[in-house]
């Protein structure tokens, strides 16, 4: 993968786990199957990125509120 495909693999594996509607399994086929095509990325490397991000996120979870708006 390119430079440039890297960043957007990984900005759109964050969005896509931020957003809190796909499981980190949902999000893996998103980027290694619709986003690129099967093969144009690494898939070892894209779960690495998603599991770095789900750990961000549920410690950013920690400080939120338990009712919001």
């Amino acid at each position: 993968m390119e430079e440039g495909d890297i960043a957007y693999a990984r900005e759109a594996a964050c969005q896509l786990i931020w957003s809190g509607f796909y499981s980190p399994e949902e999000v893996h086929e998103i980027v290694t199957e619709e986003i690129f095509e099967s093969g144009q990325t690494d898939p070892e490397l894209v779960m690495q990125w998603i599991q770095e991000e789900v750990a961000l996120k549920a410690q950013a979870e920690l400080t939120w509120h338990e009712v919001t708006d």
